[in-house]
C-alpha cells in the first residue's frame, strides 16, 4: 500500500471541495497535512509531537532542541517515520516550500496548481525563481483549466510534465432535477473580487425592472458582502437573498430549488483569477443551465448556446440579455440543464479527476530513487527554514 502525503495550507474550507475529494478518495495510506505551505500538523495532531524521547535519544541535545522547534525539520522527520513515498502539494506555494524536503529525500512530488498560486501577480513576481525550481524537480505539474496550463507553460513548467485535470463535482449533484417551473436564479461563491458579485446583482437588478417576479438567491461570505448587501438596499433591488455561508448539504438542496447558475467570473485587478470553478460543474450536473463569463477554465465547461451562455468579463448588459431569456423561457432552461447534466457527466466526472491523479502518482513512484530510510542512519537536514 503506497503512502501519500497530501499537502494543503488549511485543513478545511468550504471552497476546497476538490482537496476533501483528494484526501477522501485517493487510494492508499493517505496522510493530509497543513497548517501553512509547511504544514504543521496532521489528522493526528501536531506534527513537532513525532519528535519524541525515542529522538532525544538519538539526537545530540543541541541538534534535537533545534529540530523540535522547526516546522520545516518536523515535517521530514514526519516524512522519514510514515516512510512517505510521493507528495501531492495542493498549491504551487506549497509545493516550493516542501521542495528541499523532497529533493533530500528523493520523494517525488506533484504539484496542484488552482488558481489565484498561477494569476495573481503578486504570487507570481515572488515565486518566479522558486516556481522554476520546483518545475524543475517535480514529477507532475497539474493545471486545471486550458488557459492555466498554457500559462505555466510560459512560467517554465516543461511541457511533459504538464498535465490538465479538471474537478469533478459530488455525485449527489447528479442526483437533483431543477425546480424548471417556477425555482430562482442562483449564484454560490465567496464575495471577493475575481467572483464579482456585485456585476450579477446589478445585471439581476435590470432584470427586474422588467420582470418583478424574479429571485435570486446568493449564497457566500467574503469581504464584498457587505457591499453587495449596501447595494441591494440604495438600489431597492427586491426579491434578492443573501444566505451567507452554508453546509455543503445545505447547497445542495438550493440546486434542486433552482433553475439557472449565475457566475460573473473576472480578472481581478492584482491577477487574480479562477482556475475552473467548481460550483459551475456542480450547476452543470444538477441540470442547471449556467449564464458566466468567458473567463479562465469556465468556457472548458460550458457550452455556449447549449448548456448556457457566455458573456465577456464585465459585459453585465449581455448577461441581462441571455438571463431574461432563461426567465422567460422553461423549455429552454429544461433543454440547456438536460444538456448541461450530460456533458458534465460524460466530461468531468469525479472519478476520472480522482483517476489521473491516481496515475500521475503511480508513475511518479514508479520512476523515482525513493526507499525506505534507516532510522540508524537518518541525519535530519541542518539548513534555517526560508
Amino acid at each position: 500500500m503506497r503512502n501519500v502525503a497530501i499537502i494543503c495550507p488549511v485543513k478545511d474550507a468550504l471552497s476546497e471541495t476538490f482537496i476533501k475529494a483528494h484526501r477522501e478518495l485517493i487510494n492508499g495510506n493517505v496522510y493530509f497535512l497543513f497548517g501553512g505551505f509547511v504544514p504543521t500538523h496532521s489528522l493526528e495532531g501536531k506534527i513537532g509531537s513525532l519528535i519524541t524521547a525515542r529522538w532525544k535519544k538519538i539526537l545530540p541535545a543541541f541538534l534535537y532542541e533545534r529540530v523540535k522547534g522547526k516546522p520545516l525539520h518536523q515535517l521530514e522527520l514526519f516524512f522519514v517515520k510514515k516512510k512517505i513515498q510521493v507528495v501531492l502539494a495542493e498549491y504551487g506555494q506549497t509545493g516550493c516550500a516542501v521542495l528541499p524536503i523532497c529533493k533530500k529525500l528523493s520523494i517525488p512530488l506533484v504539484v496542484h496548481f488552482h488558481g489565484a498560486d498561477a494569476s495573481k501577480k503578486s504570487i507570481l513576481e515572488l515565486y518566479k525563481d522558486r516556481y522554476k525550481e520546483m518545475f524543475n524537480y517535480a514529477s507532475f505539474i497539474i493545471g486545471v483549466s486550458k488557459k492555466m496550463i498554457n500559462r505555466l507553460a510560459e512560467m517554465g513548467a516543461p511541457a511533459s510534465k504538464l498535465v490538465y485535470a479538471v474537478y469533478g463535482p459530488n455525485q449527489k449533484f447528479f442526483q437533483i432535477t431543477p425546480n424548471y417551473k417556477n425555482g430562482y436564479f442562483l449564484s454560490v461563491g465567496r464575495f471577493v473580487d475575481k467572483k464579482a458579485p456585485f456585476l450579477t446583482l446589478l445585471a439581476f437588478k435590470q432584470l427586474q425592472d422588467k420582470h418583478p417576479t424574479a429571485r435570486l438567491v446568493m449564497v457566500g461570505d467574503g469581504a464584498l458582502l457587505p457591499i453587495c448587501r449596501a447595494i441591494a438596499s440604495s438600489l431597492n433591488i427586491k426579491n434578492v437573498e443573501f444566505k451567507g455561508p452554508l453546509l455543503h448539504e445545505e447547497v445542495i438542496s438550493l440546486f434542486g430549488c433552482a433553475y439557472c447558475f449565475l457566475q460573473h467570473s473576472v480578472t481581478a485587478h492584482d491577477g487574480d483569477a479562477e482556475g475552473t470553478p467548481v460550483a459551475i460543474l456542480e450547476a452543470g450536473a444538477a441540470g442547471l443551465p449556467v449564464v458566466s463569463t468567458l473567463h479562465e477554465g469556465i468556457p472548458d465547461i460550458v457550452v455556449h448556446g447549449k448548456t448556457g451562455f457566455l458573456v465577456e468579463e464585465g459585459d453585465v448588459e449581455s448577461m441581462v440579455k441571455y438571463m431574461e431569456q432563461i426567465f422567460s423561457d422553461e423549455n429552454l432552461r429544461m433543454q440547456m440543464g438536460n444538456h448541461a447534466k450530460k456533458h458534465v457527466k460524460e466530461n468531468f466526472h469525479l472519478q476520472k479527476h480522482i483517476g489521473i491523479i491516481e496515475d500521475l502518482i503511480e508513475k511518479s513512484i514508479r520512476n523515482s530513487d525513493v526507499q525506505d530510510i534507516n532510522y540508524s542512519r537518518y541525519t535530519p537536514i541542518y539548513a534555517e527554514e526560508e
